[in-house]
C-alpha cells in the first residue's frame, strides 16, 4: 500500500508539472480541438490514430477543464493511478506481501510505463486495460468460488455470473483502448480453458456464449473507427517496418520474432538484461501454474497472442505500441521472486534439492531484473524529464515567444513536422477553409518550409518569391529530425539572411529555435543578429538541393 500511494505521488508531481506538449501529443489535441464529437468517430487527421471511447473522454475533459497540459493528460494520468491499484488488487489476491510489492513498485518504475501513462495518448488506457482484464478473466475463472462450503449449482451459477461481468467489461474497453482488444483473445481462451478444466466443456461453453456480446461491441467499434485505422495507407505504410516483411516465409517469419526478443525487453520491457528477462517472465508463469491456473494461462498466453499477431502482419511490435504485453510481463517477474521463494522454502522443507535449487535460480533471476528494471526508471524519471522541455523541444515556451511578437500580416514558417506545434501552440485552427494554412488577409500565413534534392523543384527561387511581398517572417525550428538532411538548419538561416536581417531570435531546450526575421532590413542591418554559418571547418557542409515554400495544409 505504501509503495502505492508514494508511486500515485510520483505520477501526480510530474502530472503537475504540466511538461510541454511534443509533437504526437499536439496532433492528437489539434484533433481534440478542431473537430466535433460526431467527427472524431471518422478517420483523424494528421495521420492520427486512437479509441473513439477514449476520445470522447478526452474531448469531454477539454470542454470541462480547457486545453492546458494538465487538463489534457487528466484522463491519462487517471488510467495511470488506475493501474497501480490494479497492480495492488492482483497482488493482494494472488501473491504474498512480497510479490505485491514488487508488481506495483514495477508499474510505479517501470520505465516506459511510468514514461508513457503521461503522454496525452491511449497508452495508459492500454497499460490499465492490459493489466485489468487477465486479472478479471483469472478471477472469474477461478475454482476458489466453491470455498465457503456453498453447494456445487450455486458455485456454478456464480462462475457463470463472473464470466457473462468479463465479457461485458471486455466488450465497453474495447472502446477506450487498444490493448484492451488484443489482450481479449488471450483471456478469453485463458478463461474457458480454466472453466474447461475444472467443470467440462458444457459449462466452458456457456462462459463462452456471453461473448456474443463482445462481438457486438466490436462490429459497432469496427465501424465508428477500426475500420479506418486498417484502411489508413499512412498508419500502414509508417509501422510495416515493426512487421515481419511479408515475403519473409515461415523461416523468415520466425528468425525476424526471435531477433526482437532482446529489442522487446529493452524497450517497451525496461530491462537491460534481455536474456534474464525472459527466464524470468518464464519461470514467473510456470510458478504460476502451480495453484493459480487460470492467472497463469491469461498471463502467459498474451506474449504469445503479441508475436502470434505480428507474425501475422496484423499488430506492430514495436515500443509504445506493444505497451499492452508489458503488465503481463510484470505479473510474471513479480511472481518469479515471490512464487520462487515460497516454492523454495517447500522444496528445502521436503530436502528436495533440484526443484528447490531451480526456485532459488527463478527468486535470483527475477531480482536481479527488477533491481535494474527499477533502477533504470527511477533514473530516467530524475535525468530524462525536465518540467522545462519534452523530447529535448519547447515548443510552448518558443511558439508563446513568437506570438507574443506577431505583427499583422508576419509569417509564420517552420517545418512539415514542426507544423503541429505551430497551429497548436500558435493557435491556428486546421478545420477551416484555408486547412492550417492561416488567414492570408488578417493574422498571416503558415508556411511551410522542406528541403528538395536536385531536380525541378529547385528550378526557381521559392524562398524568395513567396516571402518578398511581405515584411517580416516568424521562423521556428522544433521537431524536424524526419525530414530534413543535416545542415538544414544553417542552410535556412543564410537563405533568410540573404533576403533580410534576423533581428531577433531565442533558442529554448536543445533543439527548439525561434526567430524573426525583417525583410525590410538589409542582411548587415545593425539591428539583426548577422546569424550565419560557421567559419570552415566547424560549419556542416551545405546540402545539396535548394529549399522550396510553400501554403502550410494539413494531412
Amino acid at each position: 500500500m505504501i509503495i502505492a500511494l508514494v508511486g500515485a505521488g510520483l505520477e501526480i508531481a510530474q502530472w503537475a508539472a504540466a511538461r510541454p506538449l511534443w509533437l504526437d501529443e499536439e496532433m492528437i489535441a489539434i484533433n481534440l480541438r478542431d473537430r466535433s464529437l460526431a467527427d472524431l468517430a471518422g478517420p483523424l487527421w494528421l495521420g492520427q490514430s486512437a479509441p473513439f471511447g477514449w476520445l470522447v473522454l478526452q474531448r469531454v475533459a477539454t470542454l470541462l477543464f480547457g486545453t492546458s497540459e494538465l487538463a489534457l493528460r487528466f484522463v491519462p494520468i487517471l488510467f495511470g493511478l488506475g493501474t497501480l491499484a490494479t497492480a495492488l488488487w492482483i497482488g493482494r489476491r494472488w501473491m504474498g506481501p512480497l510479490g505485491a510489492a514488487v508488481l506495483v513498485l514495477l508499474c510505479v518504475f517501470g520505465h516506459w510505463i511510468s514514461f508513457y501513462v503521461l503522454e496525452l495518448k491511449p497508452y495508459s488506457a492500454d497499460i490499465f486495460w492490459s493489466l485489468l482484464l487477465p486479472a478479471l478473466a483469472a478471477w472469474a475463472g477461478e475454482s476458489d468460488v466453491e470455498r465457503g462450503g456453498e453447494p456445487k449449482a450455486s458455485a456454478l451459477h456464480l462462475q457463470q455470473h463472473r464470466a457473462t461481468a468479463w465479457w461485458i467489461v471486455a466488450a465497453a474497453a474495447q472502446w477506450f483502448a487498444n490493448g484492451a482488444l488484443l489482450v481479449t483473445p488471450a483471456c478469453a481462451a485463458a478463461l474457458i480453458v480454466g472453466v474447461w478444466r475444472q467443470r467440462g466443456w458444457r459449462a466452458a461453453t456457456r462462459a463462452a456464449v456471453p461473448g456474443l456480446v463482445w462481438a457486438a461491441s466490436f462490429g459497432l467499434n469496427w465501424v465508428s473507427t477500426l475500420r479506418h485505422t486498417v484502411a489508413s495507407d499512412f498508419l500502414q505504410k509508417y509501422w510495416s517496418f515493426a512487421l515481419p516483411p511479408a515475403s519473409a516465409g515461415v523461416g523468415g517469419t520466425v528468425s525476424w520474432l526471435a531477433s526482437q526478443l532482446a529489442l522487446f525487453a529493452v524497450k517497451p520491457g525496461g530491462a537491460g538484461l534481455w536474456v534474464t528477462f525472459w527466464i524470468a517472465v518464464v519461470a514467473g508463469v510456470v510458478l504460476l501454474m502451480r495453484d493459480r491456473f487460470p492467472l497463469a494461462l491469461a498471463i502467459g498466453f498474451i506474449p504469445v497472442s503479441a508475436f502470434a499477431l505480428a507474425a501475422g502482419r496484423l499488430a506492430p511490435l514495436y515500443e509504445r505500441l506493444s505497451l499492452w504485453v508489458v503488465p503481463a510481463l510484470y505479473v510474471a517477474l513479480a511472481t518469479s521472486i515471490d512464487g520462487g521463494l515460497s516454492f523454495l522454502r517447500t522444496r528445502w522443507s521436503q530436502r528436495r534439492w533440484i526443484t528447490a535449487g531451480l526456485a532459488a535460480t527463478a527468486a535470483i533471476v527475477g531480482t536481479q531484473v527488477t533491481v535494474d528494471l527499477v533502477a533504470r526508471g527511477m533514473y530516467d524519471m530524475r535525468a530524462s524529464r525536465p518540467r522545462s522541455g519534452n523530447h529535448e523541444l519547447n515548443d510552448r515556451d518558443a511558439l508563446r515567444w513568437l506570438v507574443a511578437r506577431r505583427q499583422p500580416n508576419d509569417d509564420l514558417m517552420t517545418t512539415h513536422l514542426g507544423l503541429p506545434a505551430a497551429w497548436w501552440y500558435g493557435g491556428v485552427p486546421i478545420s477551416g477553409p484555408y486547412r492550417g494554412g492561416g488567414d492570408p488577409g488578417g493574422s498571416g500565413r503558415v508556411l511551410q518550409v522542406q528541403h528538395n534534392w536536385p531536380g525541378p523543384e529547385c528550378g526557381a527561387d521559392t524562398l524568395r518569391d513567396t516571402l518578398g511581398h511581405h515584411s517580416r517572417v516568424l521562423v521556428y525550428l522544433g521537431f524536424r529530425f524526419d525530414d530534413v538532411p543535416k545542415g538544414f538548419d544553417d542552410m535556412l538561416w543564410n537563405d533568410l539572411r540573404e533576403l533580410g536581417s534576423i533581428v531577433a531570435e531565442r533558442r529554448i531546450g536543445e533543439y527548439s529555435h525561434a526567430a524573426i526575421v525583417d525583410l525590410r532590413l538589409p542582411p548587415d542591418h545593425p539591428e539583426g543578429t548577422h546569424r550565419g554559418l560557421s567559419p570552415w571547418p566547424n560549419a556542416l557542409p551545405r546540402p545539396k538541393g535548394c529549399l522550396t515554400v510553400g501554403p502550410a495544409e494539413r494531412w
